[in-house]
């Protein structure tokens, strides 16, 4: 799915099709170019194909996790600086300290308010 605005570019990419419709409405609202991925597979696909500015996904989906998308956008060269978010319901510290030792660039839980999700991937952007 695509939704191209003007934006910056974010890779949404979770097995929720509720969740990439509400997320991606959100961002999409805020001007954000939304591409959208049903798994890690395709979401990788869709990263080095795109070059997204953001990547967001979920951790648990069938296939390939948001784990393995993480490692796997890491090691490829032309996309290993894209800027990762988990954007999950896993929030225990365990879950936290893994991704963060993986190389994700931030945690945000799904239960955050979306104006959150926002504040922080603006923040992000900014940096990169």
């Amino acid at each position: 799915m695509s939704k191209r605005a003007a934006g910056p570019v974010v890779l949404l990419v979770d097995d929720s099709e509720a969740d990439l419709e509400s997320f991606g409405r959100a961002l999409s609202a805020h001007g954000y170019a939304l591409e959208t991925a049903a798994n890690g597979l395709q979401g990788l696909r869709a990263a080095l194909k795109l070059k997204p500015n953001v990547i967001v996904t979920d951790v648990e989906m069938p296939g390939m996790d948001g784990w393995t998308l993480l490692r796997m956008v890491r090691a490829r060269k032309e996309i290993a600086r894209t800027p990762i978010v988990f954007l999950t319901r896993l929030s225990g510290d365990q879950e936290r300290l893994r991704g963060y030792q993986l190389g994700v660039d931030d945690y945000i839980g799904k239960e955050s308010p979306p104006e959150e999700v926002l504040a922080r991937l603006k923040r992000l952007l900014r940096r990169a």
